[in-house]
């Protein structure tokens, strides 16, 4: 892909590879409600428990093992499994005490009472430090032409801003 959107770990890793597209990202500014770790202990309580870690997000991953080893002081085991929204059953059958997850899977399992304590990721980021926290920025790769880059950068941010304008819209449909 030419211009896309890629991982804050892997923009940091290797920001010589792109051009960053500005304003825009997946990022929050306090609570996230789609990037939680959903336990059945205190967070306090993980040193040397089983964390289940979803595969499907590197900069979530790195993030909760900045906050397990800064912020709660635990060492956990971790072990990554699936936690895609129609995995979330087989999660019941693997032995852990606390699961990391993202996207439409955490809003679900938001929604249940399998896990009784719950922390949004994007929450505790801010509590900590008091800055917003970006997941991921739109990039261009650096041998993308210029002019298509801009181009497509420029539709990305009219998409955006129609977005916004129109949330009641988008949250009716997909509803």
């Amino acid at each position: 892909l030419d211009l896309s959107v890629v991982s804050a770990v892997e923009y940091a890793r290797d920001a010589a590879s792109y051009h960053l597209l500005p304003g825009l990202a997946i990022s929050c500014d306090g609570p996230v409600h789609s990037v939680a770790l959903f336990s059945n202990r205190s967070v306090e309580d993980l040193d040397r428990a089983t964390v289940l870690r979803t595969a499907s997000s590197r900069t979530s991953i790195l993030l909760l093992e900045l906050l397990c080893r800064h912020v709660w002081k635990v060492q956990p085991n971790y072990a990554t499994a699936r936690a895609e929204a129609s995995d979330l059953e087989s999660l019941s059958h693997l032995p852990h005490e606390a699961v990391l997850v993202i996207g439409d899977a955490a809003l679900h399992l938001r929604a249940t009472d399998k896990y009784p304590f719950r922390y949004d990721l994007g929450s505790v980021w801010k509590d900590w430090t008091g800055l917003p926290f970006v997941f991921a920025v739109w990039a261009a790769r650096r041998d993308t032409d210029r002019a298509e880059a801009l181009a497509l950068h420029d539709r990305l941010l009219q998409s955006r801003d129609w977005g916004v304008a129109n949330l009641d819209l988008i949250a009716a449909e997909g509803a």
